[in-house]
């Protein structure tokens, strides 16, 4: 497999969700700073009183850290991070999740399950960037073939939902769950055609092969992921970020007494990758219309 590409701060908009951020970006920091994530997912609201030397000392790194940290998410600096994440948490968006715990009665349990579920909407659409989207739509509604990568369960689940999606546009779709299939088949594609691997964590060393393979047989390569520095989105030409929650809110079952938890990450991924998918399905079947009714886009310009 290549080397992956020189790691680099990700493109964000102005001021996305903060806490989406570090959560997508967690599994690419560094031990040190992911101790200082650690301290700003759980003590959000401080974290706007505190200076960065304060930051540095309570999650027991160095100032550098910190600033490193900052610049790897994208961020100017400690300023520009502590005003992204006041803007966040002053969001009416913005929800405190908390986890279910094993006490809770049907009401709280309705209550936290769908406010992560509109959380994690909310996140996905600060995280999915415009042109990617329309870059990945416009090869995707003209391309003669699409393959679509999957290894677990709950991307599986997902990659059965994108083939039924294209091909009730009209787009001959296959998905591939079997890692020697994936790349014998991504090694038959060719210019034009579009391979798509689906792995929350980005980490499928099997989905990131067949993307290898499908790359250079000529073939355009979409990840669809919530880490932007993983595996299958370094083998990427088109990166779909979705937002994940996952253990990083502890958005699962807790027993408060033995700390124990249950649920968890096939919960917390489905609904942001299953979101991506609708978009994606939206923006081509858009396209599409337009190509077939150009009068009709034509006259509600002109009005």
């Amino acid at each position: 497999m290549n080397q992956p590409k020189d790691e680099q701060p990700i493109e964000r908009q102005r001021y996305s969700p903060c806490l989406a951020t570090i959560r997508s970006m967690y599994a690419s920091l560094t031990e040190a700073e992911r101790r200082v994530a650690d301290y700003i997912l759980s003590h959000r609201g401080w974290v706007l009183y505190l200076p960065i030397a304060e930051v540095a000392r309570q999650s027991g790194v160095g100032l550098g850290t910190v600033a490193r940290f900052c610049g790897k998410l994208g961020y100017s600096g400690y300023p520009d991070l502590k005003l992204a994440l006041a803007v966040e948490l002053l969001s009416p968006e913005y929800q405190q999740l908390n986890p279910i715990t094993v006490t809770d009665d049907p009401q709280t349990v309705i209550r936290k399950t769908l406010q992560f579920g509109v959380q994690s909407l909310h996140d996905t659409a600060a995280l999915l960037d415009p042109d990617a989207l329309l870059q990945a739509a416009l090869r995707l509604s003209n391309a003669p073939r699409v393959h679509v990568y999957a290894t677990n369960t709950l991307s599986i689940s997902i990659g059965l939902i994108a083939q039924l999606r294209l091909l009730t546009l009209g787009i001959h779709t296959t998905l591939f769950s079997d890692h020697a299939q994936q790349v014998t088949a991504s090694e038959l594609l060719r210019s034009g055609d579009i391979a798509i691997g689906l792995s929350n964590s980005g980490d499928s060393v099997p989905v990131a092969h067949a993307l290898e393979a499908a790359q250079a047989a000529g073939a355009t390569t979409v990840a669809i992921t919530s880490a932007p520095q993983s595996l299958i989105a370094q083998q990427a030409d088109i990166c779909l970020l979705t937002a994940s929650h996952g253990t990083m809110t502890g958005y699962n079952i807790v027993d408060a007494d033995s700390g124990q938890t249950w649920w968890g990450d096939a919960v917390t991924s489905r609904i942001p990758m299953l979101s991506v998918i609708d978009v994606l399905y939206a923006m081509i079947a858009l396209l599409k219309f337009r190509d077939a009714h150009p009068e009709s886009v034509s006259r509600h310009t002109a009005g």
